[in-house]
């Protein structure tokens, strides 16, 4: 009787920079935009003081989060529809190459929103495996180290399907790829810094 062969767990790992993560703000239609303007206008002064403190801080918030990429011949600009509707399509390939069944991001929600989009769209399992500054200082997070072997707990806690999907900062490709793989995962890396593909 030939023994039965071992299922692999492998995980298939993509290396970004949070700004491809998000989604691009939306900037309104001229309907919203006439609508704001005449709302605008019927406040009183007081009242359009606020609102102008509110949007003033709107809008930085904003720029934070706009998908942004240091470009190394103009400087930080913002990535472009094409550049984020290319790595869509980058990732749908890979999921559909790689026969991916669930994803697991580096990240611990909004804004970082685009890659859950796209599982949802796809009808793949997603986990989020990071928690937030404030929640890993109160658990004693500190290092990257102590970082990844979280991000591990979770993947063992919530993902019932191989292959998966990391997609995770750049400057963790290796290390957390390196965890999995004394863990007893397969791991294979797709592209270590998406960023660097397009430059």
């Amino acid at each position: 009787m030939a023994a039965r062969r071992r299922e692999v767990s492998k995980a298939y790992f993509v290396g970004v920079r949070h700004s491809w993560q998000c989604l691009p703000h939306p900037e309104g239609t001229d309907e919203e935009r006439e609508r704001a303007s005449r709302e605008f206008a019927e406040l009183s002064e007081e009242a359009m003081e606020q609102q102008l403190r509110r949007e003033a801080e709107r809008l930085q918030l904003h720029e934070i989060l706009k998908p942004a990429i240091p470009d190394p011949k103009t400087g930080l600009r913002a990535i472009t529809p094409e550049e984020l509707a290319a790595f869509d399509t980058f990732l749908r390939n890979a999921m559909h190459r790689c026969g991916i069944k669930e994803i697991l991001e580096e990240a611990c929600g909004p804004p970082h929103v685009r890659i859950a989009a796209l599982g949802q769209e796809l009808g793949l399992d997603h986990h989020y495996c990071e928690i937030s500054k404030e929640e890993r200082e109160k658990r004693g997070i500190k290092t990257k180290e102590q970082r990844e072997q979280y991000w591990l707990s979770v993947l063992r806690a919530t993902v019932r399907q191989f292959p998966l999907l990391v997609i995770c900062g750049a400057d963790h490709v290796d290390s957390f790829g390196g965890l999995l793989r004394v863990s007893g995962y397969e791991t294979e890396t797709l592209v270590a810094d998406y960023e660097t593909t397009i430059f």
